[in-house]
């Protein structure tokens, strides 16, 4: 009985120490990934081609747009945050449609390194060009899009993707209809 017992506390103790030495390892190589790869910044300059769907804005059909942006990318391991600002057009189809001028300000944030999902959300100030029905409706006022994006690293300086947000801009006087759009396109960005 004594042996018995004695052979099973033997077979524990190697397994004990094949658990520390693994999670030592483990810790080890991630304390080194993470000083090999330190956090860098870099300038990113990006464009965004937009097809522009209507959600509630009646009388218009889907359009066409595109948006311009500038960042401050910091980049960690697997992980990137970029403060950005920008600006994006917006237009629709049908007679007599709405052209949005946003100003914009925001954050994309991304998890992967070749391949990068991510979320985005910006908030500025808009204008609506848009005289409907012998009647002028344009104003100007509080916009903000949040969304998702999906991109791919083609070269160290390139990134290429796709991205979909839902955008919305303030009612006004003249416009008492809150403006609310799906914005789904393909963007490119520099990362020098």
């Amino acid at each position: 009985m004594l042996a018995l017992a004695e052979s099973r506390c033997s077979s524990t103790v190697p397994a004990r120490r094949w658990r520390h030495t693994l999670l030592g390892a483990l810790a080890a190589a991630c304390a080194w990934s993470l000083q090999i790869g330190a956090a860098h910044a870099s300038t990113t300059i990006a464009g965004d081609f937009d097809l522009q769907v209507p959600v509630s804005i009646n009388g218009v059909g889907t359009g066409g747009g595109f948006g311009i942006r500038i960042g401050q990318e910091l980049h960690l391991p697997l992980v990137s945050v970029n403060p950005e600002i920008g600006f994006t057009y917006a237009s629709f189809s049908k007679d007599e449609p709405p052209k949005i001028y946003r100003g914009i300000a925001g954050l994309r944030l991304g998890v992967g390194e070749l391949i990068r999902f991510g979320v985005l959300a910006h908030i500025g100030f808009g204008y609506v060009s848009w005289e409907s029905q012998q009647r002028d409706v344009s104003h100007s006022g509080l916009t903000y899009d949040a969304g998702l994006f999906l991109e791919f690293t083609a070269l160290p300086l390139l990134n290429i993707g796709v991205h979909a947000a839902y955008n919305r801009m303030a009612e006004d006087e003249n416009q008492p209809d809150t403006l609310q759009w799906m914005s789904l396109g393909l963007h490119a960005a520099l990362a020098p």
